[in-house]
């Protein structure tokens, strides 16, 4: 089992247990940081929002159903309170768990749903390159998706796309992807590298990223795929390599010359920061 199929079998045998995201990347057997970058590059969201939304389903199953006693079902979905499990449910669901019950339905409710990962084997993804980068700046666009919208990630680049090769101190042609998680699910960046922050256009954001170490893995064909060769790069890379993400460092898409815009064809780079993997 890959990581994060670990992480969802943990997550759906302990929906009414108190755990947390330290517990939960002890039995996965990666660090707290290794467990976030996995789970978000695969499903789309951060382990503990995943785990907060199955708890909030299963509730709301709960009291569609007719579950007489809120107290009871907001206990079992971790909250301590009535009041507290009120406003994160009117939070996730847009009606309160007591207007749920009254209606005794579930229609327009997002649930989310159980994810069930196939075992799936990888052999294509090569062994990646290690590199070392000095410090660097990226200058873009940027969007906040999960994995349900990361289809308007194009939509993203179609924006950008008329600032290349025009961006006051931009260096080479060279395009980047930026993903950062955040509470949400991820930020991504559309930029290009700079020389420096001035004269930018007021939508874009600046990003500096530090010199670090990298493991640099290709992605070849459609970049349509690309969330596949990211799922190989988690499933598999990491559970037997020496080295481990490092702490801090957001992953990059390098869209360099062997990369064809127009058809979304060729080969990307990903770049993972890393750092040695700690003993035991």
């Amino acid at each position: 089992m890959s990581v994060v199929q670990k992480a969802l079998w943990f997550v759906e045998y302990n929906l009414t247990e108190p755990v947390s995201l330290e517990d939960m990347a002890k039995t996965c057997g990666v660090s707290v940081h290794h467990l976030a970058r996995a789970f978000v590059a695969v499903v789309g969201v951060s382990p503990q929002r995943y785990l907060r939304m199955r708890r909030l389903s299963v509730a709301a199953m709960a009291l569609a159903n007719g579950a007489p006693d809120i107290l009871n079902v907001a206990l079992a979905a971790g909250y301590g309170s009535h009041e507290a499990f009120s406003r994160a449910f009117r939070d996730a669901f847009g009606l309160t768990p007591d207007a749920l019950r009254t209606q005794g339905n579930l229609t327009q409710l997002h649930l989310q749903e159980a994810i069930r990962m196939e075992d799936k084997v990888f052999g294509n993804l090569a062994a990646p390159k290690q590199v070392r980068r000095g410090a660097f700046i990226l200058a873009g666009l940027i969007g906040n998706y999960t994995m349900d919208t990361a289809q308007g990630i194009p939509n993203l680049w179609e924006r950008f796309g008329p600032y290349i090769g025009t961006v006051p101190g931009q260096v080479g042609t060279t395009a980047y992807g930026l993903i950062s998680m955040n509470a949400s699910g991820f930020d991504y960046v559309a930029g290009v590298e700079v020389s420096s922050t001035h004269d930018l256009p007021p939508e874009f954001v600046v990003r500096k990223l530090p010199a670090c170490n990298y493991a640099v893995f290709e992605h070849v064909g459609h970049v349509s795929g690309i969330r596949e060769t990211k799922h190989a790069i988690w499933s598999n890379w990491h559970q037997n390599a020496s080295i481990e993400p490092m702490e801090g460092v957001p992953d990059f898409e390098v869209y360099g010359d062997r990369f064809d815009a127009k058809t979304g064809s060729g080969v990307v780079e990903i770049w993972i920061g890393v750092k040695p993997k700690a003993k035991g």
